[in-house]
């Protein structure tokens, strides 16, 4: 073996080892990087030389070379952040991404909206994906773009109520006292002492046609044994009546009646059948700056038909 082959092959022990430093420092170097994984350098000996020597034939070694750099895809850390576009895919899979001529793949899940409201990577790359039309999904994957024009706010329409009322409750045939609920005295209780007096409350919020939130709370009282009362109410403070010449001013927090009616059941506990009035059928009211707002009441049963899908709500 010759002197340049000695050399030549300690010179690829060098180059083997500069390699498996440099992939190293690459996989340090990101790791900070989202969606980065890690290679780690595989190396191969090279075909020895066959030489004689005094007692036989016998083969020496002519160095290593790099087989190749293998792509770690293990699963990394998932973490939050306070982009609402950020993404991660825990397990298998890619994202996808075009420039417009090529798809692409990533793991990096680093989006932001580009003026024109595509999704983009930060060397703008367009992710790429189905849309979907009232939750159905499409069959051709595109540039995914959100609409950046404001949303109209929507007024809320209508409130399904789900609930528990105890057959233990006692009848009470004045649920509230003193009580005047629709303000005409611009006076009445509180909306906390009427949600603690109540056999039963709940709220939940609505909107109105500005798109502002109210707290819309529900009382129930037991009037009979298959019969209950509820009252809707709102905070007096954040309604008016603006087609009055002189909008009437109502206390804070005391409560104003949007509506009210009567729940019958059967003598399963099954909700049989309910009724509904509407303040604004005599007192007209509105949330302030909003359109007038009356809020129709699902309890699980059709007030015409009587047919009725809820369950045992009592």
């Amino acid at each position: 073996m010759s002197l340049f082959s000695t050399l030549n092959t300690a010179t690829s022990g060098m180059a083997t080892s500069g390699t498996n430093l440099a992939v190293i420092g690459d996989n340090i170097a990101n790791m900070g990087t989202t969606g980065f994984k890690a290679g780690r350098a595989q190396f191969t000996d090279l075909l020895p030389n066959q030489i004689k020597g005094l007692s036989g034939p016998a083969k020496i070694g002519t160095g290593a070379g790099t087989d190749t750099i293998s792509t770690m895809f293990a699963q990394g850390a998932i973490e939050a952040s306070n982009n609402a576009l950020d993404m991660a895919i825990a397990g298998d899979g890619f994202f996808m991404v075009s420039d417009g001529v090529q798809d692409m793949y990533t793991r990096g899940g680093q989006y932001y909206l580009d003026e024109d409201g595509f999704i983009v990577t930060g060397d703008s790359l367009r992710l790429q994906g189905y849309f979907a039309t009232d939750g159905v999904l499409g069959g051709t994957v595109a540039d995914l773009q959100l609409e950046l024009d404001p949303i109209a706010p929507l007024q809320t329409s209508n409130i399904e109520l789900s609930a528990i009322l105890s057959s233990a409750s006692e009848f009470d045939t004045t649920p509230f006292a003193d009580g005047t609920y629709d303000m005409t005295s611009g006076t009445g209780d509180s909306l906390e002492d009427i949600a603690a007096d109540a056999d039963f409350a709940t709220s939940v919020t609505t909107y109105d046609s500005l798109g502002k939130a109210h707290e819309v709370t529900v009382v129930f009282e037991r009037t009979d044994e298959d019969s209950w009362s509820y009252y809707a109410m709102v905070d007096a403070g954040e309604v008016t009546d603006s087609s009055a010449a002189t909008p009437p001013s109502y206390t804070d927090g005391a409560a104003f009646q949007i509506a009210s009616g009567d729940l019958e059941f059967d003598a399963s506990g099954k909700i049989s059948g309910f009724t509904q009035s509407d303040t604004s059928a005599t007192t007209p009211w509105n949330f302030f700056g909003a359109d007038a707002h009356d809020i129709d009441f699902i309890y699980g049963v059709d007030p015409t038909t009587g047919e009725s899908n809820g369950g045992n709500v009592r």
